[in-house]
């Protein structure tokens, strides 16, 4: 009887692409982009190519994984035609609401404050400060 160990095989590059084929997964498996019931695998795979004396054998070696797909990422776009150019647009307004206006849409000052009308706003929370 004879025994082979895999993680010895081809100078221990068996083992050494199971242990990246394992981090792979693991790491699919850890996204939150991907669908937690999608199944993941790994596959070994070594083929045995011999000479025609059937003295000698070329072994190959490979291993293969199976991940899940990131989900999709979704955004919001309006479009429209401008009735006076009759030029189509379109603008994406991710999880804003469409047609309203946000305060990174305006202009800040040196300070990095926002002014609005003559008066001036914080950036961050759109508070009026005078």
């Amino acid at each position: 009887m004879f025994e082979i160990n895999l993680d010895d095989l081809a100078g221990g590059e068996l083992g050494e692409q199971f242990q990246a084929a394992a981090q792979k997964v693991v790491e699919n498996l850890l996204d939150p982009n991907t669908p937690y019931k999608n199944k993941r695998g790994i596959t070994i795979k070594l083929t045995f190519e011999q000479t025609e004396q059937r003295n000698d054998v070329t072994v190959g070696v490979q291993v293969e994984t199976k991940l899940s797909p990131r989900s999709p990422i979704k955004t919001q776009m309006a479009i429209g035609k401008d009735l006076r150019t009759k030029e189509l647009f379109v603008e994406e307004y991710g999880k804003g609401i469409r047609g309203q206006i946000k305060m990174d849409d305006y202009p800040k000052d040196k300070d990095g404050n926002i002014r609005i009308e003559g008066q001036v706003a914080d950036p961050e929370t759109g508070e009026i400060l005078n």
